[in-house]
């Protein structure tokens, strides 16, 4: 396809039988949508998963569409379901508490309760910059989830721990 042409002629392709335009659909969403799932999920196994699932369910129901209106909204709902079925699965393997324990092996329980109600008083801003920490994001990682300049992310997560520190020492 040389010209590039609108999600809408597309759409109307894919309902008249021309399939293999969907890959234009993919190829045009599946970097915002990895984007997107990201900030939830981690591993990239994972998020692969839940991106395809977006995209058959996307296919689907693609013949009820309406051409005119934009795609992104629809993909970014069916992802946003599709990580919430995602983490309820792994919330049942999983119990939150374990988690904490087992990333935080060092510290005793008063520490880790100390520390979960000093997270527990952050902005929810702070407290998801905090999240993508331990998850294992890097710096640079979560500068592109948050769409921050680098140096931006840097000084947030400095003031943060001295924030932290600060609310710690008065406890």
């Amino acid at each position: 396809m040389n010209k590039k042409i609108s999600d809408g002629e597309i759409i109307r392709d894919i309902q008249q039988g021309q399939i293999d335009h969907y890959s234009y659909l993919v190829h045009r969403y599946i970097g915002k949508l990895n984007l997107y799932v990201k900030q939830f999920i981690k591993k990239a196994e994972d998020r692969d998963d839940i991106i395809q699932t977006t995209f058959i369910n996307y296919y689907k129901v693609i013949d009820c569409i309406d051409s005119s209106r934009p795609i992104w909204p629809y993909l970014m709902t069916i992802a946003k379901h599709e990580v919430n079925h995602f983490l309820r699965q792994q919330y049942k393997k999983v119990a939150l508490t374990d988690d904490i324990s087992d990333e935080m092996g060092e510290y005793n329980i008063e520490e880790k309760d100390v520390i979960e109600q000093t997270i527990a008083k952050l902005n929810e801003k702070d407290k998801r910059v905090i999240r993508l920490l331990y998850q294992g994001y890097t710096y640079k990682e979560i500068a592109e989830v948050l769409q921050k300049p680098l140096n931006t992310i840097k000084t947030l997560i400095r003031r943060l721990r001295i924030k932290l520190i600060r609310k710690n020492d008065k406890t």
